[in-house]
C-alpha cells in the first residue's frame, strides 16, 4: 500500500503541469462573453456620438457632414481627443455643459475622483498610469483572456456616474430624516505629510434604529486652521442639504477645532 500511495502521487505530481487549461466555455458562453466585454468597454459617454458600421468595423463620427472614422478596436480616449479638437462646441451643446461654467453637481463629483497628484510632474502621473494600466490589464486577462480593459477615462466616467447616483440616493435618505443629525469629524495627517478630514452622520429612523454614514473624506491643504476646516465642512454639509439640520457634534480638543467650532457658530446662530 505504501507503494501504491508513492507511485500515485509522483504521477500526479509528474502529470497535472500537462492539464489542459481550464474551459472558458461553451461556444454560446463565450460569444455572451464576447458581448459582455464589448458592452463594458462602449459604456463611456463618447460612444453616445459615434455611430457604429458593424460591417466596416468602423466608428462613424456622428457631428454634422464629419467623415472621420476610426476602426472599432480604437479606445474611447481615441474619439474624445477628436471630438474636443473638432466639435468641442458642439459637443457642449449636445451634452448640456458650457465652457465657462460648470454645475455645481459635476464639479463636486469631478473634485471626489481627481486622479492627479499635484507633487508629481505630468511625466511622472503619466509614467504611473501607464504602468498601473499594464498590470491591471495583465491582471484580468489572466483571469479571462477575453476580458478587454477599458481606458481609464471610460473606468472615471462609469465611477462618476455610480458615484453621482448614490450620492443623490443618500441625499434623498438625509432630506427624509424625522429629527436632527449628529456629526463626528477629525483632521489628521498622514505619514507623507498629506493631511485629510472625515465626517460621519448619525441620526435615528422613523423606526428609531441607529444609523450613521461617511459623508466626506477630503485632501486637506498642510495647515488645518479652524477657516480651512469651516469651508470643508460647511461645503460638505451644503452639498447634503443638512447644514439647517445638525445637533451634536463630536470632534478632540485641538486648538485648530476650536477655532472651528467658533468660526461655525455664526453660520448656526
Amino acid at each position: 500500500m505504501p507503494y501504491v500511495a508513492k507511485w500515485t502521487k509522483v504521477n500526479w505530481t509528474m502529470c497535472r503541469w500537462r492539464l489542459p487549461p481550464p474551459s472558458l466555455g461553451s461556444p454560446t458562453s463565450t460569444v455572451k462573453s464576447k458581448r459582455a466585454a464589448n458592452e463594458v468597454k462602449r459604456r463611456a459617454p463618447i460612444y453616445k456620438y459615434w455611430n457604429l458600421d458593424e460591417k466596416a468595423k468602423k466608428f462613424r463620427c456622428g457631428f454634422g457632414k464629419c467623415r472621420q472614422t476610426y476602426a472599432e478596436t480604437n479606445s474611447s480616449s481615441m474619439l474624445t481627443a477628436h471630438t474636443k479638437s473638432c466639435h468641442l462646441t458642439e459637443w457642449e451643446k449636445a451634452d448640456g455643459r458650457t465652457t465657462n461654467s460648470t454645475s455645481s453637481k459635476s464639479a463636486a463629483v469631478a473634485k471626489a475622483f481627481q486622479p492627479v497628484d499635484p507633487k508629481l510632474s505630468p511625466k511622472e502621473q503619466q509614467a504611473i498610469d501607464d504602468r498601473f494600466k499594464r498590470l491591471i490589464t495583465e491582471l484580468a486577462q489572466a483571469l479571462n483572456r477575453l476580458c478587454e480593459v477599458p481606458s481609464r477615462f471610460t473606468l472615471k466616467a462609469c465611477l462618476c456616474a455610480d458615484f453621482e447616483k448614490y450620492r443623490q440616493k443618500v441625499k434623498a435618505e438625509l432630506a427624509n430624516v424625522p429629527g436632527r443629525i449628529s456629526l463626528t469629524l477629525d483632521p489628521w495627517t498622514s505619514v507623507a505629510q498629506e493631511g485629510y478630514l472625515g465626517l460621519t452622520a448619525h441620526w435615528v429612523t422613523s423606526e428609531f434604529e441607529l444609523r450613521e454614514l461617511l459623508l466626506g473624506f477630503v485632501s486637506l491643504p498642510a495647515e488645518h486652521t479652524g477657516e480651512v476646516l469651516k469651508e470643508e465642512v460647511m461645503s460638505i454639509l451644503r452639498d447634503y442639504g443638512i447644514a439647517h439640520k445638525t445637533f451634536a457634534w463630536t470632534m478632540d480638543g485641538a486648538a485648530n477645532m476650536k477655532a472651528f467650532f467658533n468660526d461655525m457658530k455664526p453660520d448656526f446662530n
